[in-house]
């Protein structure tokens, strides 16, 4: 378990890395491809538009890590399956943030 853990916190580095440093780099055309899919990619989104939505980044990380924490925890197999969809509501909702007014 502890390996899944240490290469899931590797795959949201890069991720963070990438929607912070990366996409800008991507040719403009890419960029308007991806951007009605970009909340797929989560909290690290909110990391697009730079400090402006650092607080979303920052507390929809912190959720989706306890989140993780009470999947990999618990022995009921019910409540593995209502934290796994939490947690796919979760990454949604705080992907979109990111289409808020004002972004």
């Amino acid at each position: 378990m502890r390996e899944w853990l240490v290469g899931g916190a590797v795959a949201y580095s890069i991720l963070i890395a990438f929607c912070a440093f990366g996409i800008q780099a991507l040719p403009a055309s890419t960029q308007e491809a991806m951007r009605p899919y970009a909340w797929l990619l989560g909290p690290p989104v909110n990391l697009v538009y730079g400090m402006n939505y650092l607080w979303p980044f920052a507390i929809g990380t912190i959720v989706v890590a306890w989140l993780v924490r009470v999947i990999t925890r618990t022995e009921s197999p019910a409540m593995r399956i209502v934290s796994s969809a939490a947690l796919l509501i979760a990454w949604a909702i705080f992907g979109l943030v990111a289409y808020a007014p004002g972004a």
